[in-house]
């Protein structure tokens, strides 16, 4: 009988009832089982029943779920037996003073060449989900222990780190209360400044670094484990005794799983058979899954291997060098956008930027670096000339201490700065969590005529790496189209249908603007003829705007998001990617 926590109000009870009206539509249209208003409590426990950011938690749960394949857990059979018994993720049976479930991860048990990321993040999550069946651990949250007493630097692995703290603060029904790393060694300190750039003002404040001393400040000092100096002894047999009973009785519309008796992908075809039953979409998972994430990096390589196809002379002209934010990223002499000149000054045309193709429309963008102070006036003379409606900002202005991006436009409500003949002025921000939208107006003063711009700033992407999941930047790329087909009804154009070029920016202008782009073209020709092709799509890219896809990560990135967003539409069904996840992770970096 599915029981409703009696804490719970009247009101919550209808955020309740829509949260599963929205989830269970979508398991029915699916033949998954339907999700138990006990289990809906946990995502809205989790986002303090605020009904939208619930059902964002419930989507990056179940897209963490699938990529990293903790659907489906046998904890009778290796590896995922062998690695609970370890002991190196555990939870305490009893709970804090204050109600909060205790956590602990034992970095001196954890032994990187030994098993694989997929595996740790299986028993750590085979183990959360009994944990949080508690109605009261549902509402005071989780204490995370990261003990690093006895650990080397071989046992250190960062990346892993990192996919706990992302599952942990935004793909989990939990509330991450605090996290205690207990006793770092001084080798820790420059990783560990690292991993502060992934978390946000807000969690910052609950990750705390202690000596043991310090322990008893944080947890009740009768649930201090021996081995830490307090009395509590850990049977952790015990517990994976009570976690297997738990699973046995049904957890499984936490997150539907694949049946049984289904083979998740196609037996891949002899070389005389044709695969004549297979869509598109299929045959790009099933490439993905036997390529896995090492075959994918290999194939963007060759991409990377291919050298430039044209010339820089204009922008290694002397007169052009200081207007170039890199010294190597440099703009193509046949795609280059060419500013009017000034004073008929051959070198006042130039700009860091290249026109690029969209779907089934030319110049349908115009990939850019991030403007310096010397480049205000041309980036809006750009702006202006090309009649531009929609500037896409993949950057903060200053990431890791380091500035990545002038701020040339007006960062508050009716603020205005003036550059050249170009006043621009801030009517208006809308301000989310993962993007930052501005309504601005730009006037160019020698004519007085006036135009609406909407500025679209993503901020949620990691300074290293690239986002743990495609959800926000699938939303944030709908409303840049959504914006741009708002307000080209504003403008006289008479050019393409879907409007004037899209100016779109990170820093270098080939990293995160090439990610963005690649995604954009990819799910326009998904949407028209149901195929995906990412390696053609970017070495056209690169074509126009030389080094687009700055890194490996991006390229994988642009893969799986494209995945996501046909999961989203109803195109894909049980997707799995488990055995793409087999090969090394990476945690290179891009602008």
């Amino acid at each position: 009988m599915d029981v409703l926590p009696d804490i719970i109000t009247p009101e919550q009870e209808k955020i309740l009832n829509n949260f599963l009206q929205a989830v269970n539509r979508s398991r029915i249209q699916n033949n998954e089982p339907l999700m138990r208003a006990r289990t809906a409590c946990k995502f809205l426990m989790a986002r303090k029943f605020d009904l939208d950011r619930s059902l964002m938690l419930y989507k990056s749960h179940e897209t963490i779920r699938f990529r990293e394949g903790l659907v489906k857990f046998d904890p009778l059979k290796d590896p995922l037996k062998h690695e609970l018994e370890t002991g190196k993720f555990t939870i305490l049976p009893k709970p804090d003073r204050t109600g909060s479930m205790i956590a602990m991860f034992s970095a001196g048990k954890h032994i990187p060449q030994e098993t694989t990321h997929q595996t740790t993040l299986q028993g750590v999550v085979y183990q959360l989900d009994v944990a949080l069946d508690d109605v009261q651990a549902q509402k005071s949250g989780i204490i995370f222990i990261y003990n690093m007493i006895g650990s080397k630097y071989n046992n250190f692995d960062y990346e892993l780190s990192h996919k706990i703290l992302n599952l942990l603060k935004g793909a989990y029904p939990g509330r991450l209360k605090k996290v205690l790393i207990l006793s770092a060694p001084m080798w820790f300190k420059t990783p560990f400044r690292i991993l502060q750039f992934f978390i946000r003002d807000k969690l910052r404040d609950r990750v705390h670094m202690i000596n043991l001393s310090q322990l008893s400040l944080h947890i009740t000092t009768e649930l201090i484990p021996i081995d830490l100096g307090g009395t509590y002894q850990i049977n952790h047999q015990q517990w994976l005794e009570h976690c297997l009973q738990i699973h046995k009785n049904d957890m499984g519309d936490l997150c539907p799983s694949l049946p049984s008796d289904k083979t998740l992908f196609p037996t891949p075809p002899s070389s005389n058979v044709s695969s004549l039953n297979s869509s598109p979409i299929e045959e790009f998972l099933q490439h993905l899954n036997q390529k896995k994430r090492k075959g994918m990096f290999d194939e963007y390589n060759e991409i990377k291997m291919t050298p430039p196809t044209g010339t820089f002379d204009t922008a290694r002209n002397k007169a052009n060098q200081q207007k170039n934010r890199y010294v190597d990223v440099l703009s193509y002499d046949h795609s280059r956008v060419r500013l009017p000149m000034i004073d008929n000054d051959p070198n006042s045309d130039y700009i860091n930027a290249n026109y690029v193709d969209g779907y089934r429309q030319k110049r349908a963008f115009i990939s850019t670096q991030g403007p310096l102070t010397k480049t205000f006036v041309d980036f809006w003379r750009c702006i202006w000339y090309n009649k531009t409606i929609v500037i896409v900002m993949t950057t903060r202005t200053m990431e890791r201490c380091r500035a990545k991006c002038g701020q040339y436009w007006p960062l508050d409500e009716k603020a205005t700065l003036k550059f050249g003949n170009f006043l621009i002025i801030n009517n208006h921000v809308d301000q989310d969590k993962d993007w930052m939208i501005s309504n601005l107006t730009l006037v160019n003063t020698d004519t007085n005529e006036r135009r609406t711009i909407v500025h679209m700033q993503f901020t949620s992407w990691p300074d290293f790496g690239v986002p743990q999941s495609a959800i926000a930047m699938l939303e944030f790329r709908q409303k840049v189209r959504d914006y741009q087909k708002q307000y080209l009804k504003t403008i006289d154009w008479k050019g393409h249908p879907l409007g004037p070029p899209i100016v779109v920016h990170c820093s270098a202008g080939i990293g995160r603007t090439g990610t963005f782009i690649t995604i954009d073209i990819s799910i326009q020709r998904l949407d028209d003829r149901n195929r995906i092709d990412i390696k053609k799509t970017v070495e056209k890219i690169r074509l126009q705007r030389a080094y687009s896809i700055q890194m490996p990560d991006q390229y994988v990135f642009c893969c799986l998001a494209v995945l996501e967003y046909a999961m989203w539409k109803g195109l894909l069904e049980n997707v799995n990617l488990t055995k793409f996840e087999e090969s090394d992770q990476s945690d290179t970096d891009g602008d």
